[in-house]
């Protein structure tokens, strides 16, 4: 803010100096504008003049002789005049004649530039004194010019029978007209050289006054740069002597001319010891040909300014990382240039970067490489595999026992295992092999160059090296094993991702073999090419999350006695890359199997509500729309909190929303499913338990669960027209439903035949294909309503 203050009145005297200097140049160019203008009315004038002599002339001599030419000559010297007075008489025209002023200048012996020049200034400058005068006398002109062209005309006529005596006398008024029209002319021809006289006295005294006005606002501002120069001066000598980072100057071959203080601390030298000595005696060795280029760079002009990190010996022989910043600067005259130099110490600042590079590539409690640098290295033997035909393997490494002892002796103990272990593993691979940690008790090695079977020897040393260690912890011992999963690398291997996810899926095979075993991938596998299907359903599953190709569908729930109102069961959808749709059935395995059925459960809550929100006015006529809700979901606080915040953001009535949740998942953490039932009843939505009869102490846990809807297992369902224990089992859930005052669902109806059975139990809800096949959710909304409009339809009609 100071230095716009201080540099406000140079600016200021600038934009004076350039304002004047236009001013200047614009009065001096209109000045001799109309300068030439009025030049141009004389040599007019005398053109004029001349033409009205002449014209005088031949009229004389054709009243005494009587011959034509004269008569002809006559004439044609009077058109001068008359155009010029033509001319005159249009410009006084409201709205001015131009193209007749034009055409009656150039009548009178006018060029097309004087021409416009004299319009310019008769429309602009005729109120100027000199201007109006010579105006005036030109006008007074006009009756003589009159009265010549009339006389000529009369002269004329006398021609044609001659009379001596009127002859005499039109020759007389001849002699009377010259000797009227001479002061006339000499009055105009007089005004515009006065106007012509004061201009150029004008010019000359307009051009002395700018020039000292110049002169002066020059010296002033010459005085305040000088000011300000010295001022800059000074401020940047104690900028340069308090700079808290080092500060220098060199000359061209890098020898210190002028050092701060900082510097001296920086270096650790007194400013005596490094005066005069060059910058490179402190140069770390591995950084000197660096210094050296840099100079030749600087000198030879190819670059006036360079910044990068660099390393010095101080005095005690201590390095320190720098950031060095030299600019040259040329002085006019000087075929060298200046070199000023910057030299900041971040011999911290690259510290901490080191640590946080080596974080970024390591993991934080093994000190082994993390998954992201792993992939990349993996990543890197694929495209060497491609390139170059070499053959590599990547080993998936799952500890078996880890969970025991992270549940027995907890985290801590849990962490000084994996320590331990990754130090085994490391002991026993070559040196130029990776190891990583993925994350949790899952560990990678990249076996480079590498075939098959060498791979199967390097991963049977790791399975032993992993068995023969046994964990310490506070007096007790613990033995550990690990899977191992394998997958070639080569030529074909499409990409690393799929080389890991490989390795994954052949360490599962290894678990679901009974664990502590290796397994090879191979493609043509079948227990293979089923893990490898769910692997793809994984990448599917999250090309569709981020692709918006996951579809709400929903299936109504019919009410069975009356009542109770209609109620519809939200379905999802996957649409793959090619178009084609996939049931839930298909890809909600792996989801649940790779942790991916919390975000489908988060997209189909989010969807779902807000879907519900734009069709707010159609929720009066349903009963409860169910959301199905997996036990992750259930046991993740995060997920309480989104159904907590959508509902209230959204100001949806709870009563219109049940959550449905699986036996199996609130029997596994009934904790969780209690804190999830508290959660949502609170809004005041309903909790639906699905798949009920599916466990095997369904009744023991009814009581504890405050649910209020029970939906059948579809598979006591699906029969049950057929089955008698079928029957018998549904009509004992739906006794023990009513005693609990809990209204049930029957999931899975088929056939026709079934629906009669289930309205003789007594069930309250039915759902299946027999009754509606799950369509898109918001046409289902659109179809309610257009049946709730034409059941009233229907009304008004019966009435």
């Amino acid at each position: 803010m100071a230095l716009d203050k201080r540099r406000r009145p140079a600016r200021l005297m600038l934009a004076l100096i350039a304002a004047i200097a236009l001013l200047a140049i614009l009065v001096i160019w209109t000045a001799l504008l109309i300068q030439s203008g009025a030049r141009a009315l004389i040599n007019g004038e005398s053109r004029w003049s001349r033409s009205y002599q002449s014209a005088i002339f031949y009229a004389d001599n054709y009243a005494e002789s009587g011959h034509p030419e004269d008569l002809r000559l006559a004439l044609q010297a009077l058109s001068v005049p008359l155009g010029h007075y033509h001319a005159r008489q249009a410009l006084d025209r409201n709205p001015p004649g131009l193209a007749e002023a034009r055409l009656g200048f150039q009548a009178g012996g006018k060029s097309e530039s004087d021409t416009e020049l004299i319009i310019w200034i008769y429309r602009h400058f005729a109120g100027l004194p000199f201007i109006s005068d010579a105006l005036a006398s030109w006008r007074d002109s006009d009756d003589n010019l009159l009265r010549l062209h009339a006389l000529i005309a009369e002269i004329v006529r006398t021609r044609t029978e001659p009379d001596a005596e009127l002859i005499a006398a039109q020759r007389a008024e001849l002699r009377r007209i010259t000797q009227s029209h001479g002061p006339l002319a000499q009055a105009f021809s007089a005004s515009l050289m006065r106007g012509e006289w004061a201009l150029r006295t004008g010019l000359i005294v307009a051009s002395a006054v700018t020039m000292l006005l110049l002169l002066l606002i020059s010296w002033r501002l010459s005085r305040r740069l000088l000011a300000a120069l010295h001022d800059a001066e000074g401020k940047f000598y104690n900028a340069f002597e308090q700079a808290a980072i080092g500060m220098a100057e060199l000359d061209p071959e890098g020898h210190f001319v002028e050092v701060n203080d900082a510097l001296c601390r920086i270096l650790r030298y007194d400013r005596e010891q490094l005066l005069g000595t060059p910058l490179k005696r402190y140069t770390h060795a591995d950084d000197t040909d660096s210094g050296n280029r840099l100079l030749s760079r600087l000198n030879c002009g190819t670059s006036r300014f360079e910044s990068f990190d660099k390393r010095y010996v101080r005095s005690d022989g201590e390095t320190l990382w720098t950031r060095l910043t030299v600019s040259a600067v040329r002085d006019p005259g000087q075929e060298q240039p200046r070199l000023f130099a910057i030299i900041e110490d971040i011999t911290h600042a690259r510290e901490l970067s080191d640590e946080l590079n080596y974080r970024a590539c390591h993991d934080g409690l093994t000190g082994l490489w993390n998954r992201q640098e792993f992939e990349h290295r993996l990543k890197q033997a694929v495209q060497d595999a491609h390139a170059a035909n070499h053959e590599h393997v990547v080993a998936f490494i799952d500890l078996d026992q880890f969970k025991v002892v992270n549940d027995t002796c907890g985290h801590i103990a849990g962490d000084h295992m994996l320590c331990q272990v990754a130090q085994v593993l490391r002991n026993h691979l070559r040196e130029h092999d990776i190891l990583a940690r993925l994350g949790g008790d899952e560990f990678a090695v990249l076996l480079l160059d590498t075939a098959s079977d060498g791979a199967r020897l390097a991963a049977g040393k790791l399975h032993q090296a992993v068995r023969d260690y046994c964990f310490h912890w506070q007096g007790r011992n613990f033995s550990l094993s690990s899977s191992i999963g394998l997958a070639a690398i080569d030529r074909d291997t499409p990409d690393s991702t799929w080389a890991l996810q490989a390795a994954d899926t052949a360490c599962n095979m290894a678990k679901d073999s009974g664990r502590s075993r290796i397994h090879f991938y191979v493609e043509q596998d079948s227990a293979t090419a089923h893990r490898r299907r769910e692997m793809e359903w994984v990448s599917g599953i999250r090309d569709a999350l981020d692709n918006a190709r996951l579809k709400l569908f929903a299936q109504r729930i019919t009410p069975l006695g009356d009542g109770k109102g209609e109620r519809f069961e939200v379905l999802v959808r996957l649409t793959d890359a090619d178009g084609r749709e996939h049931p839930p059935g298909a890809f909600m395995p792996a989801a649940e199997r790779y942790n991916l059925i919390g975000e489908i459960d988060r997209f189909v809550l989010t969807q779902t509500l807000h879907i519900l929100a734009r069709h707010r006015d159609r929720l009066e006529r349903i009963e409860a729309c169910h959301i199905n809700v997996s036990a992750r979901s259930i046991a993740c606080p995060y997920f309480r909190e989104d159904v907590t915040r959508i509902i209230k953001q959204l100001a949806l009535p709870g009563p219109r929303i049940c959550f449905e949740i699986t036996e199996t998942a609130a029997v596994s953490s009934l904790h969780d499913a209690l804190a999830f039932i508290a959660a949502v009843r609170t809004l005041g939505c309903q909790v639906s338990l699905d798949d009920f009869g599916s466990g095997l102490s369904s009744f023991g846990y009814l009581k504890n669960l405050p649910v209020d809807l029970l939906k059948i297992d579809g598979n006591f369902i699906r029969n049950i027209h057929q089955n008698s224990d079928d029957s018998a089992i549904v009509q004992a859930i739906n006794h023990a439903a009513q005693a609990l005052q809990k209204a049930t669902i029957a999931e899975f109806v088929e056939q026709a035949e079934a629906i009669a059975v289930l309205r003789h139990i007594g069930v309250d809800y039915i759902q299946g294909y027999a009754l509606h096949r799950p369509e898109p959710l918001e046409q289902l909304l659109v179809r309610l309503d257009d049946r709730a409009t034409a059941g009233r339809l229907a009304a008004a009609t019966e009435e």
